[in-house]
């Protein structure tokens, strides 16, 4: 399972609902964060990067680039 990771300040509440809806049927999806940075996972049959990649888009936005480990 893939981890796209991007800047906490993004992990706002209509991006978990779009990642939701973008998951699709028969994976799920779990989300988490730390300080700097909030990353997602979507299980097969999904693909974590095109949902988390539709998910923004959905939003009008681009996934914004991971801030690193820091």
């Amino acid at each position: 399972m893939e981890t796209v990771y991007f800047p906490y300040s993004d992990l706002l509440p209509e991006i978990i609902t779009a990642i939701e809806q973008t998951v699709p049927d028969g994976a799920t999806f779990g989300f988490n964060h730390d300080h700097r940075r909030a990353w997602v996972k979507v299980s097969k049959p999904g693909n974590t990067r095109d949902v988390v990649r539709a998910a923004f888009a959905s939003l009008g936005l681009d996934v914004p680039d991971d801030p690193g480990e820091g």
